[in-house]
């Protein structure tokens, strides 16, 4: 098993409160910006944390635009130069709304973008990845009530104030629905999920998904070591 060497980082400056299921990003200059959460109530602020030897400074941002109700279980992905997506969440109620975050200096501007064509289902504990100039891909997550876990595919393209939709058909090796889990982007294009929560309880299984401009294309993987 491969060692790993973890530090211990002493806080300083705005320090969040205790939270979790909060989202995470290295938007822009490797500035890694920290959004939401929850610790018996839910957050929207909006912090960045720089790392200097073994000190974490931590800074809350002004925050301006259409700021987004507080939420945890969402996601946020690095997007662009300067900015990030964040999508869906939950706060009492799932959402399906998508906001655009451009963080400067110690502001923090959020667009609302206008959702069109195949729209999700209002969701929480999805994974979001960006796979390509100005598209993201959405996989999976979960709804209280009688949709339960999602397996469905989308992708959502941003051209100005507007997010436009596609939902793929997927092929091949289809994973169950699931919420809680993680997916990565590789360098060619092709993307990695592994495992995740159902009724039930965790999963552990692997894919790559293959992505076209209409379907998703599925291969479960065989783990060893």
């Amino acid at each position: 098993m491969a060692s790993m060497d973890w530090t211990v980082l002493s806080s300083v400056g705005d320090v969040p409160e205790v939270r979790y299921r909060h989202t995470m990003a290295v938007v822009g200059d490797a500035k890694t910006v920290m959004f939401g959460g929850f610790d018996g109530g839910y957050h929207n602020d909006v912090r960045t944390v720089a790392v200097s030897g073994s000190t974490a400074t931590w800074v809350e941002l002004s925050t301006s635009g259409d700021v987004p109700t507080t939420r945890y279980k969402h996601t946020m992905t690095a997007f662009g130069e300067s900015s990030a997506l964040i999508f869906g969440g939950w706060d009492w109620q799932a959402f399906n709304d998508i906001y655009q975050l451009t963080v400067s200096g110690t502001s923090a501007a959020w667009v609302e973008l206008s959702s069109v064509g195949d729209v999700p289902s209002a969701r929480w504990g999805h994974t979001m990845a960006v796979v390509g100039d100005g598209c993201a891909v959405v996989f999976g997550g979960k709804y209280f009530g009688s949709y339960g876990y999602f397996n469905d595919v989308y992708t959502v393209a941003v051209s100005g104030t507007t997010a436009t939709w596609v939902e793929l058909s997927s092929v091949g090796d289809v994973p169950g629905a699931r919420g809680s889990l993680s997916m990565v982007v590789l360098d060619d294009g092709s993307a990695v999920m592994f495992g995740g929560w159902r009724y039930g309880g965790p999963l552990d299984d692997i894919y790559t998904v293959n992505l076209s401009s209409t379907h998703a294309t599925w291969e479960e993987l065989s783990s060893v070591g």
